[in-house]
């Protein structure tokens, strides 16, 4: 969207007489957002919405400006109400964003899709909804976090704050992010993306990126399948230095022997690029006296905050914080 387009969002529908209002080839009425006691006709692409000043107003700077001002005289009307076309925007964007501000249930605990939190975030920046922008971007930072201690809060499977994501859905979340000045939830996108396409084989599916954002994808997927072998079992079940068994061991015997078995093991194993960031098993404790458990969680997850520190980088990404200072809130 060009500055131009940024400062011009609306348009008055071009004056026609009032049984030219509405062309049943081409435009449509919204089912769902078409109320009788509406007094503003939105026009998005094909469809037209019914809906109230008086709510688009009370959530957006833009439309109470807009209707502040006198109607034209000529103005085009269909059934007594004024036409704004909307240039530039969806009418799948706006059925999203009138299903928030119109929602259909009273007490809707269920979690949005991420297309919905998507199509809210790009109106509410370009009208001015700072209340639906707020929410949105915090949900979209809520499960796509910066901070390591966030992502591990993350359930093994699903989301905490959306409903089912998929890979077009993280694609098109990348390219938002971009859009939108979100750079901060970048790298966990991208690394979402890598634990959802790639299978153990290693064999990918394309997902409908952008070419310099596939090329990212697949730089990072080769970085962390090179840490995979290494990190973070290697921080505490490395030979030559391993922390197990530690200088407060009960047993030293045996837990080095079975220090030795257990590496032996997960070498064996081909895990995917995802499990990098994979929470400590507690299977391995069985193995181990208490000291030994504590000196092993702590080079685990000594580790894998090293990588997390990295993992922009590994999409030639800026760090976390020129990342978190480049967000479009980042001054709120």
């Amino acid at each position: 969207m060009s500055d131009d387009d940024a400062e011009r969002p609306l348009k008055r529908h071009k004056p026609q007489h009032e049984h030219q209002e509405t062309n049943v080839t081409e435009i449509e009425r919204s089912p769902d957002f078409w109320f009788d006691d509406g007094n503003i006709v939105l026009q998005a692409g094909p469809t037209q919405f019914r809906v109230a000043k008086s709510m688009l107003s009370r959530h957006s700077s833009v439309f109470r400006d807009m209707f502040s001002l006198p109607n034209p005289t000529s103005e085009s009307t269909v059934e007594g109400c004024p036409v704004v076309v909307l240039a530039g925007d969806t009418n799948t964007d706006w059925k999203h964003l009138l299903a928030v501000m119109y929602p259909a249930i009273c007490y809707d605990l269920t979690k949005p899709n991420i297309m919905t939190v998507i199509s809210v975030l790009r109106l509410s920046k370009k009208y001015d909804l700072p209340a639906f922008r707020k929410e949105s971007i915090r949900r979209l930072r809520g499960d796509l976090p910066s901070k390591l201690e966030d992502f591990r809060k993350l359930p093994v499977a699903g989301w905490l704050y959306l409903g089912e994501v998929s890979d077009v859905q993280l694609s098109r979340t990348i390219a938002l992010a971009k859009e939108l000045c979100l750079w901060s939830i970048l790298p966990a996108a991208f690394y979402g993306l890598i634990e959802s396409i790639f299978n153990h084989d290693g064999s990918y599916r394309p997902v409908g990126l952008s070419l310099a954002d596939e090329i990212s994808l697949l730089k990072g997927y080769a970085r962390l399948t090179r840490l995979n072998t290494e990190a973070p079992n290697r921080a505490w079940l490395e030979a030559e230095s391993p922390c197990v068994p530690c200088d407060d061991c009960l047993f030293r015997t045996l837990c080095r022997s079975r220090c030795a078995s257990l590496r032996s093991t997960l070498q064996a194993q081909q895990a995917g690029p995802g499990a990098v960031f994979s929470g400590w098993d507690e299977n391995w404790s069985d193995e181990f006296c208490g000291p030994c458990i504590k000196a092993a969680k702590e080079a685990y997850n000594d580790k894998q905050l090293e990588i997390w520190k990295q993992l922009p980088s590994f999409f030639g990404l800026p760090d976390w914080e020129e990342l978190r200072k480049m967000d479009l809130d980042a001054g709120e």
